[in-house]
C-alpha cells in the first residue's frame, strides 16, 4: 500500500510539472499572441513564431477549463485522502488535456480550411494568369504576322519603285533617242534645202 501511495505521489508530481509546462505562448511577426499546447512547439517554430512562457492568466484566457492543480498549503489531506484527491485531479487533468487537444485540433482544422481556401484562390489566380498569357501570346503572334505582312508589302513597294525607276531610265533613253532623231532630221532638212537652192541657182544660170 505504501509503495502504491509513493508511486501515485511521484506520478502526481510529474503530472503537475507537465501541467505547468504543457502550454506555450506563440507570437507571430505582426505581434499577435496566443497560447497553445506545448506539443505543437515544433510546428510553430517551423512557422517562425516567437515562443515564450505564458502566465497563468494567459493560459486560463485561452483554456478556461484549466484549474490550479497545486494543493493548498493550509489544507493538506491525510495520505488516503491525498491519494483520492490526486487520482481525482489526475482525472480532471486528463479531461482538461483532452479538451485542450480538441480545441487545438479545431484550431488546426480552421487553419487547414483557411489554407485550402487560399490554395484554391491561388489556383484561380494561376489559371487566370495562364489565360492572360495565352491571350498575350495570341496578340504577340498577331502583331508578328502583321509585321511580316507589312515587311512583304514594303518589299513589294521597293520592287515596284525599282521597276518604275528602270522604266524612267528607259523612257529617258527613248526621249533622248527621239531628240537625236529630230535633230538629225532637221540637219537633213537643212542639207536638202541647201541642195535644192543650189540646184535652183544652177538652173537659173543655164537659163
Amino acid at each position: 500500500m505504501i509503495i502504491m501511495i509513493i508511486f501515485v505521489m511521484n506520478f502526481y508530481k510529474q503530472i503537475t510539472a507537465m501541467a505547468k509546462s504543457k502550454y506555450i505562448k506563440v507570437t507571430d511577426e505582426k505581434g499577435k499572441s496566443s497560447v497553445v499546447l506545448g506539443i505543437n512547439e515544433a510546428f510553430y517554430r517551423s512557422q517562425k513564431y516567437k515562443i515564450s512562457e505564458p502566465t497563468k492568466e494567459e493560459i486560463q484566457e485561452y483554456f478556461p477549463s484549466v484549474r490550479d492543480i497545486a494543493p493548498s498549503a493550509n489544507s493538506i489531506p491525510s495520505t488516503p485522502e491525498k491519494v483520492n484527491v490526486d487520482l481525482h485531479k489526475e482525472k480532471e487533468d486528463h479531461l482538461t488535456t483532452k479538451n485542450d487537444l480538441l480545441t487545438e485540433k479545431q484550431a488546426h482544422a480552421d487553419t487547414g480550411n483557411k489554407l485550402k481556401l487560399e490554395q484554391e484562390g491561388h489556383a484561380s489566380t494561376k489559371n487566370a494568369l495562364e489565360a492572360l498569357n495565352i491571350e498575350f501570346g495570341k496578340e504577340k503572334q498577331a502583331h508578328a504576322d502583321t509585321g511580316n505582312k507589312l515587311k512583304l508589302e514594303q518589299e513589294g513597294h521597293a520592287s515596284t519603285k525599282n521597276a518604275l525607276e528602270a522604266l524612267n531610265i528607259e523612257f529617258g533613253k527613248e526621249k533622248q533617242a527621239h531628240a537625236d532623231t529630230k535633230l538629225a532630221l532637221e540637219n537633213l532638212k537643212d542639207t536638202h534645202k541647201a541642195e535644192i537652192e543650189k540646184l535652183q541657182s544652177e538652173l537659173k544660170k543655164k537659163a
